[in-house]
């Protein structure tokens, strides 16, 4: 079926074989190209009936192009390497080959074995760090909790932050072994600092759909918190509306478990993701985080839509915290529209371990005075603390 797309697509200008799996190869003459990669992409964007079934499909697209004495095997590598690039930029499209392509190709894929062997516990790849970012009390810039979000310190590339590694982390199918590694390490925080004699926060770490559609996911979490002495309420986990889940009884059945254990469940990214109202009916969710990019234009035009986010929640007994607050006129216009709790540059970056305990569990005790920033120019009454 993919064979006669592409055919059509070449109509009559070229060569197309397959390399293998689900790897195609076109050679057609260079002033044809734009034509034939447009009609490659059109074609593998039309729906394929089966059984009456509208199943839709996509394709990326690598060219090279001939010059500079380049072989045939020369010019289907660059065609790989510039089949990588258009992957990367979100799929459904093309790129073509530029020298500099390689070398961000080859990084990726050293980035690729590298988290592997960093997730298999292997030696001479760095190690994973937690760092925490406080979640506030927008009235009085209290610090009710902290989201756990990772790092790599990497021996030749010093801090890496996840943009630069999540890809390949997604790519290898290790997000489930990454969510346990972050879990355990905010764990072993959690339980040194109470040995302190500190009271920490309760500290907010990420599932992503491969821990979530594992059936023993509610298990694993409660037996970790179990080993390490950790009371329930010091953990909450979050469930980003960027990733699709199923509709099933797997996921579901996790949060409940994990309610039912005493971990709150907080809907991440709300707003801007797939099936927002869809999740909530779902979802036993407690908090729902507003992502960034309503947050940062509340002073502006979309005050409306977060004001209609607010009251939904109030009607459905949810919290509300926002992220991205960047500006103290962002933190009054959240708290004017009834929003309690924030998270943002505002108060804080994300820290590691050790600026963590200073900055908010100095002096043995959870902090209970606000951060540096202006006070709010009122003070609206405070709902049931959740965050």
């Amino acid at each position: 079926m993919v064979r006669d797309r592409l055919l059509l697509a070449a109509d009559g200008a070229g060569v197309v074989a397959r390399l293998g799996g689900d790897e195609f190869v076109l050679l057609v003459e260079e002033r044809r190209t734009e034509d034939v990669v447009r009609r490659v992409l059109e074609e593998l964007r039309r729906p394929v009936d089966l059984d009456g079934l509208a199943v839709r499909s996509s394709g990326s697209v690598g060219v090279a192009r001939p010059g500079d004495g380049a072989s045939l095997a020369q010019l289907l590598t660059r065609a790989d390497v510039a089949l990588y690039a258009a992957k990367a930029a979100g799929r459904d499209t093309s790129a073509d080959f530029r020298p500099d392509l390689q070398a961000a190709v080859a990084d990726r894929l050293g980035t690729g074995v590298d988290v592997r062997r960093l997730l298999a516990g292997e030696g001479g790849v760095g190690s994973l760090e937690a760092h925490y970012q406080p979640l506030v009390e927008l009235a009085s810039g209290r610090v009710v909790g902290a989201e756990a979000l990772v790092r790599w310190r990497h021996p030749e590339r010093g801090l890496v932050l996840p943009d630069a590694f999540l890809g390949a982390v997604s790519a290898g199918g290790l997000d489930a072994r990454l969510d346990e590694a972050v879990l355990r390490e905010v764990a072993a925080d959690l339980a040194r600092w109470r040995g302190q004699g500190l009271e920490p926060v309760p500290v907010s770490v990420n599932l992503s759909r491969g821990s979530l559609v594992d059936p023993d996911l509610a298990d694993r979490v409660v037996a970790v918190l179990e080993h390490h002495g950790i009371p329930s309420g010091l953990l909450h986990v979050e469930v980003t509306e960027h990733q699709e889940l199923p509709d099933d009884d797997v996921v579901a059945g996790n949060l409940e478990a994990l309610v039912a254990a005493g971990v709150d469940v907080h809907l991440d990214d709300y707003g801007t993701g797939y099936t927002s109202m869809d999740y909530l009916q779902r979802f036993p969710v407690a908090v729902l985080k507003l992502d960034r990019a309503v947050t940062t234009t509340v002073d502006g035009g979309r005050r409306p839509v977060v004001a209609g986010i607010t009251a939904m929640a109030s009607t459905l007994g949810l919290d509300v915290l926002a992220e991205g607050v960047e500006t103290v006129a962002q933190r009054d216009a959240l708290l004017a529209l009834g929003i309690r709790y924030g998270q943002g540059w505002l108060f804080g970056r994300p820290e590691p371990a050790a600026d963590h305990v200073r900055r908010v569990l100095g002096g043995g005790a959870r902090a209970t005075g606000a951060l540096e920033v202006p006070a709010p120019r009122e003070t609206p009454t405070a709902s049931p603390q959740r965050a």
